[in-house]
């Protein structure tokens, strides 16, 4: 909490400690116990929809042979319901390594149940054979398919979509699947939220709205110079709408620089001013050093912190963002209010139990909290409120965590930044934050087999598992399902803090840290609680072969832009390989011209803003490499056309789309072939039928 004024919650006097307690425990509302984390994982085998499409291809074969030329294509976007694995009970034990196995930090650790051998292994690239659904057709079929088919069709009859119709986004209609399949490659749905998806597991927990909170970067310094006052403007324009002013020799932090402009942080301003106007360096950082922060002047604002669109320009800041979590208690209905007055308007609405963490107190109004609750961020009165040490204690007994209940959207919130302290770390630095956290139990806790404690011991995957749940995160109990499961990062060199590394020789987890490290729980399957190992470490991420690397905070992109055309951009800053691997599935989904491909790209992004299909990411390459939906997971022909071997129209088309928000569609899904899946409405482009919402 940011103590701006002095005082303390004060008690009615006829109301003693204790029985605020009772009247406090009381008024908590009972909660159901949290689900245990999935300790299941599916086992590979080949499906019926494999020997199903095998069967479909021989009948179809004399029907296509003499009209189609171009190499064999996925028929779809989303067939891959036809073809969802069994899942099977797995056990949640560790083998033991081989006896001359030492315990070293760059050894091998300990090794997983041995699901490895069966599913394969992935190259260090992290593509791997395991994760994707059984293909459709094998190697020999594709030479000869060369010359005789477009698109691996399914008949009519058997035509079935994927395509969430429910509430649930994760939910398969049944009645759609063919009555001999329906019982073995059907989702399974958990009360969690949970689920398996072409026989991989799935959580929501995995999936992050870039929300409003700041993550905190180290301090830039700039001192002002030239004029008594230097204007601090909303954009990098002087003719732009002016936020605040920094007077001569005041002190700014720069966030990010952009060409002659410097935008810059100082007190509660955020905007643009001249670079030509700082003073920046070693010398001006040795200076702030020497006489403190507290020496040196900072900007006044000229306008509400809501009302300046420059400060969200980036979400980044030298200030402290993660707040102690000093928890409150509700005592009586309420709702939270925009500004400290009675009559300000509600943002939110708590009940009595409801949780929610003071962040400050405003420096005029002694009789109010800043306080936040789940995204709920406003005032509340003191007297609403049961704080202290008691309450902690109150909410360990209870289980109780009662949130607010949101009346607006954060963004619409004109409080929303009056401080930039948050109890939840911003969803775009939860990995660094993930990271760190990792690193704290390094020499604190020994590896154990079998166990996920991070007090007592913990194996490598209990490690890993336990530590993202700290997070609300839920993750597979077993390292293999942790390195099979989440999004794909396709290289070491794309890893971020707070990916999860997978070795598959001694199946083995840890969290990546970034700068080639990572940290892991080193042991053995002979070490337990009486006989632990050694724990924790930190070693170079490639002291094993890489077999995958997984990312289980997925972000959903927020919007770059919106075109002249109408349509969103896809802001993501794609690293040359990804790139490559967009254009590889999308000329093998469509390679014949650049409407097709552009039709291909637009049905991914077009996906990004559907509610049906928008869990599945917030870009088009988390639609393209979505379990189950394009070429990608269904086989491995793509990769003969990555590293650029694709037509140039293909990249135009994926540029066109993803940087000047050019569609030539609205559609979804999509076939080679017209039936009754894709509906009398269905719209050729190129050389598949587009349809759906």
């Amino acid at each position: 909490m940011t103590t701006v004024t002095g005082g303390c919650f004060s008690v009615p006097a006829a109301e003693t400690e204790a029985e605020r307690l009772v009247i406090a425990a009381e008024r908590i509302p009972s909660t159901e116990t949290l689900p245990v984390p999935l300790t299941e994982s599916p086992v590979e085998t080949q499906s019926a929809g494999q020997t199903e499409n095998n069967a479909e291809k021989e009948a179809e074969s004399d029907e296509t042979a003499a009209t189609e030329t171009a190499p064999a294509l996925p028929e779809e976007t989303d067939p891959s319901t036809e073809k969802a694995a069994e899942k099977e009970q797995m056990p949640e034990t560790e083998t033991k390594p081989s006896e001359n196995q030492g315990e070293g930090t760059e050894s091998p650790p300990e090794t997983e149940s041995g699901k490895e051998s069966e599913k394969g292994t992935e190259s260090p690239s992290g593509v791997s054979e395991s994760e994707r659904s059984s293909e459709r057709v094998s190697e020999t079929e594709q030479e000869s398919e060369l010359q005789t088919e477009t698109g691996t069709e399914i008949s009519d009859k058997e035509e079935t979509e994927t395509e969430p119709e429910t509430e649930s986004e994760t939910e398969i209609l049944l009645d759609e699947i063919p009555e001999e399949e329906s019982e073995s490659e059907t989702e399974e749905d958990y009360s969690d939220g949970s689920y398996y998806y072409n026989g991989s597991y799935w959580d929501p927990s995995w999936y992050f709205r870039r929300d409003f909170r700041f993550s905190q970067v180290k301090k830039q310094y700039a001192i002002a110079q030239g004029e008594r006052s230097n204007r601090i403007y909303e954009q990098p324009d002087q003719k732009s709408a002016i936020v605040g002013e920094i007077p001569f020799f005041g002190l700014v932090c720069v966030l990010k620089s952009i060409g002659d402009w410097s935008y810059v942080e100082s007190g509660d301003v955020r905007g643009f001013i001249p670079s030509s106007k700082l003073e920046s360096g070693s010398d001006t950082t040795e200076m702030v050093d020497l006489i403190g922060e507290k020496g040196f002047e900072t900007a006044t604002s000229d306008i509400e912190i809501a009302d300046n669109r420059a400060f969200t320009y980036t979400q980044t800041t030298t200030k402290d963002v993660l707040a102690d979590k000093d928890s409150a208690l509700v005592l009586t209905k309420a709702k939270v209010l925009e500004y400290p007055k009675e009559n300000a308007r509600a943002v939110g609405e708590v009940q009595s139990g409801s949780l929610v963490y003071i962040l400050a107190e405003p420096q005029d109004e002694k009789d109010w909290y800043f306080v936040e609750s789940g995204d709920v961020r406003g005032f509340i009165r003191r007297s609403d409120l049961f704080s202290g040490g008691s309450v902690a204690s109150i909410l360990q007994d209870s289980g109780n965590e009662n949130l607010a209940t949101e009346l607006i959207n954060p963004e619409d919130n004109r409080s929303l930044y009056f401080s930039l302290s948050s109890v939840k770390p911003a969803a775009s630095s939860m990995g660094e934050e993930i990271a760190e956290y990792a690193t704290t139990f390094v020499g604190k806790i020994p590896y154990v087999w079998g166990g996920t404690s991070l007090s007592y011991g913990a194996d490598c995957s209990g490690f890993v598992q336990s530590i993202f749940s700290s997070f609300g995160i839920n993750l597979p109990r077993i390292a293999q399902d942790q390195g099979a499961n989440g999004e794909i990062v396709p290289d070491v060199s794309d890893a971020q803090p707070g990916d999860v590394v997978y070795w598959g020789s001694n199946p083995h987890v840890g969290i990546y840290l970034g700068d080639g490290k990572v940290v892991h729980c080193s042991g053995h399957s002979y070490n337990t609680a009486e006989n632990p190992g050694t724990g924790p470490i930190i070693s170079n991420v490639d002291f094993m072969p890489i077999t995958s690397i997984r990312r289980y905070i997925i972000l959903q992109d927020e919007n770059e832009g919106i075109a002249e055309t109408g349509f969103r951009t896809d802001g993501t800053e794609y690293s040359q390989k990804q790139m490559e691997l967009i254009w590889a599935i999308v000329a093998q989904e469509d390679n014949g011209s650049y409407q097709g491909a552009l039709a291909v790209i637009s049905s991914a992004m077009n996906r990004t803003e559907s509610g049906k299909w928008g869990y599945e990411g917030g870009n088009a390459l988390s639609q393209l490499t979505a379990p189950g939906q394009y070429c990608y997971s269904m086989d491995s022909y793509w990769k003969s056309r990555l590293n650029g071997n694709v037509p140039d129209y293909v990249k135009q088309a994926v540029d066109d789309c993803l940087r000047c928000g050019i569609r030539n569609h609205s559609f979804t899904s999509f076939r080679s072939r017209k039936g009754k899946t894709t509906g009398t409405n269905a719209v050729q482009i190129g050389g598949n039928w587009f349809f759906g919402a």
